[in-house]
């Protein structure tokens, strides 16, 4: 299956990433493969980038850049990036979409929307709500095509966690950002997850500020990076934490920060009725065999098996697996924006694995117990 999405281009490799990181929607054996699609695809002619930044920035290339470095430091579906030198001696990174992506992908789109109404046709596929899935990861890859609207998550997230010192978001230099070019603080030194060179105390560190950056965007800013995949995830000497890449964020407004609460909060005390509650209030879809009851009394299995277990034993991503598969096999669809916040925790214990397999995702969220607290009261 990976292949077949390599082989149809740009927009279904990012389909299929986006499928990837959503299994409330897929079964894990489906998942599974699909998560290996590889976000590295051939960088484009590095002939035409004076062009694209002169269309960017209406003027010449040599009037803002020093230099560039046409050999991409990373190559992906939607944009590949570039060390240089602005004039005034400060090496940045630039981050510059694909030409012809917009038109391209648009239409993808309209293929994908054909097939959904050809597979709409057959009685099975009427018990999912095949049309608005297929618009909700359109708007999602036309979100990601739009590097101002990344500017824009991208600002708001370093803001939102510019107190935690030792999380680095690089600097955005503002005048030369465009709907097709970022233009950002260049960061050397980075280490990938899989070649960390940190002694056990300092991995420990390591995962616990990445997680509690999480936390932070979870529990009380409500912007959050939905693409902390090991990519997105750096770290560097003196055990700093390195975000990148804000294309893919979910959002959430106070009434849903107060649902996710409320939700945390009764997985915290064996509260089944409760989050079986919120899914069904925040539900997106429900199917014709929805049986309320039903769903309650599986939701009641579900969090009594979880709540039990101690913080060692405590999984984040099979808690995620089984309770999307309680909800398909219920026929009910939970929102969007909830689910992503569920596999941004997911994604990122994937991560903790890796550096720290030992982190105790429950003691970290102490601290935000008075914020969860204090919303669940609302």
């Amino acid at each position: 299956m990976p292949k077949l999405f390599e082989s149809l281009g740009a927009t279904f490799i990012k389909i299929g990433q986006i499928l990837s990181s959503r299994p409330d929607l897929l079964p894990p054996e489906i998942i599974g493969p699909l998560s290996r699609l590889q976000d590295s695809v051939a960088p484009f002619d590095s002939r035409k980038i004076p062009n694209l930044i002169e269309q960017a920035f209406g003027r010449p290339i040599d009037e803002i850049f020093e230099s560039i470095d046409f050999t991409p430091c990373s190559s992906a579906s939607i944009a590949q990036v570039h060390r240089a030198r602005l004039k005034g001696g400060e090496v940045v990174a630039l981050k510059i979409r694909r030409p012809g992506l917009l038109r391209k992908v648009e239409s993808d789109l309209y293929i994908l929307h054909c097939l959904v109404k050809f597979i709409e046709l057959f009685p099975a596929a009427r018990l999912v709500p095949m049309r608005g899935i297929a618009e909700e990861f359109g708007q999602a890859i036309r979100d990601q095509l739009d590097l101002d609207l990344e500017a824009d998550n991208h600002r708001r997230i370093r803001r939102n966690l510019s107190d935690l010192k030792r999380v680095v978001i690089p600097r955005l230099y503002d005048d030369f950002c465009t709907e097709s070019i970022l233009t950002m603080e260049y960061l050397d030194g980075l280490m990938r997850i899989d070649a960390l060179d940190f002694n056990p105390s300092e991995r420990e560190e390591a995962a616990a500020l990445g997680l509690q950056a999480l936390y932070r965007m979870l529990f009380v800013d409500g912007l959050i990076h939905a693409d902390m995949h090991p990519g997105n995830v750096f770290f560097r000497r003196g055990i700093q934490f390195i975000l990148l890449d804000f294309g893919l964020v979910a959002k959430l407004e106070d009434s849903d920060l107060t649902d996710f609460a409320h939700f945390f909060l009764g997985m915290a005390t064996n509260n089944g009725k409760e989050c079986a509650r919120i899914v069904h209030e925040t539900a997106t879809f429900q199917a014709a065999n929805y049986d309320r009851s039903k769903f309650e009394s599986e939701m009641v299995k579900l969090i009594g098996r979880h709540s039990s277990k101690i913080a060692r034993d405590f999984e984040v991503t099979q808690f995620a697996i089984e309770l999307f598969d309680t909800q398909r096999k219920s026929g009910i669809r939970g929102s969007t924006k909830f689910t992503m916040a569920i596999v941004s925790l997911v994604v990122f214990e994937g991560i903790a694995k890796q550096v720290y397999p030992d982190l105790d995702f429950q003691r970290e969220a102490r601290q935000f117990i008075p914020a969860i607290m204090s919303r669940a009261a609302r």
